[in-house]
């Protein structure tokens, strides 16, 4: 009897995975913004895959795959940004960040087909680490009590990120390989944090803010 009430009392506290998908603390508008949010994500994580396979089957010139596909990256980026977000606007922005999502896979194609020369197996792996990372590091965010109490890592992954560049650029002139590798795992923690951040900002935004259709 006493081996049963123990039982009992340890699935009581245990995991409960209801617990952890009860998104009844985020309001109608905030549900249907991130529904939205994710879903253009998952839209541009599909046609960066595309462009990255097409590249690497040699469909798209090898002229294109290299410095001009990211001078495209960063003449497409500056002009989503400085495009207003309005509804007139909305499918213009997007078509913008479909187009993003496209020319970064085809510039991260040389350096995939060159890690499936190595071992394909890496590039599934990095896949479902990168996947298991941002789906753990956005419930975080949106199952915390305090809905806003990441906001604050604003300022502090911005440093880090300034500081990251200056790291890189210290290890291209140098050669350091403490360097490269301070780079590496330094932005893995930053771009984690980034995810907790972006995902609270996304919250909080259309909480005093009205949203676009």
């Amino acid at each position: 009897m006493d081996f049963m009430r123990h039982r009992t009392d340890s699935e009581r506290s245990g995991f409960d995975l209801q617990g952890l998908l009860d998104f009844s603390a985020l309001e109608k508008p905030v549900k249907q913004h991130l529904t939205k949010v994710y879903g253009a994500l998952a839209m541009a994580s599909t046609i960066c895959a595309a462009g990255a396979y097409c590249a690497i089957q040699g469909l798209v010139p090898a002229i294109f795959t290299g410095f001009l596909s990211l001078i495209a990256v960063l003449g497409l980026t500056i002009w989503l940004i400085s495009t207003e977000p309005s509804p007139q606007n909305q499918d213009k922005r997007m078509g913008m960040f479909m187009g993003v999502a496209a020319l970064m896979g085809i510039n991260m194609a040389g350096l995939i087909e060159m890690v499936i020369a190595i071992n394909p197996q890496i590039v599934f792996t990095a896949l479902m680490v990168t996947t298991v990372v941002f789906t753990c590091f956005s419930l975080a965010a949106l199952l915390s009590g305090n809905q806003r109490q990441f906001l604050y890592l604003g300022g502090i992954l911005s440093s880090g990120l300034m500081s990251l560049m200056v790291i890189r650029l210290i290890g291209m002139l140098t050669g350091s390989k403490i360097a490269m590798d301070l780079t590496m795992y330094l932005g893995l923690a930053i771009l984690c944090g980034f995810v907790l951040f972006d995902t609270q900002v996304q919250a909080s935004t259309c909480c005093v803010q009205p949203i676009n259709d």
